[in-house]
């Protein structure tokens, strides 16, 4: 009876030792996941940091970008302005000019080739009829 209560206990032990065997493989396996998922999360905590990094340049460089813009815009308005003004000067004295030019400057829809032309009449002697026509076949193309 002791010999088959030695057994019994013997193959207890030989399946509780089994048994520990595997829950020890289970557990090294479990900590081996949690040490590769710790890793996963980290560098994905870092690919997080990195793309808010960029964001917040991206979103810089896109405020500066929009703050550039309003200023050309700011700066293209007030240009437009100052040729309407000089538009307005330009035709009251446009008196001086000859025939040819009054009447060509009639055709004019835009304003910015109108002073073009009365600039270049102006200043580049612009003078004849061809002259004149030349300079409106540039300014159309």
């Amino acid at each position: 009876m002791c010999a088959e209560s030695f057994r019994e206990s013997e193959s207890q032990n030989k399946e509780l030792n089994r048994s520990v065997q595997e829950l020890s493989a289970i557990r090294m396996q479990l900590q081996s996941d949690r040490d590769a998922m710790e890793a996963e999360l980290q560098d994905s905590r870092d690919s997080i940091k990195d793309l808010q990094s960029r964001l917040d340049s991206a979103t810089s460089v896109m405020n500066q970008l929009k703050v550039d813009l309003d200023s050309r815009l700011r700066e293209r308005d007030e240009e437009i302005e100052n040729l309407r003004s000089a538009l307005v000067n330009t035709r009251t004295s446009c008196s001086c000019f000859s025939p040819t030019l009054r009447l060509v400057t009639l055709c004019f829809v835009s304003t910015v080739q109108f002073i073009y032309i009365v600039y270049f009449c102006r200043f580049k002697a612009l003078s004849s009829v061809s002259d004149i026509l030349a300079m409106l076949f540039l300014l159309k193309c």
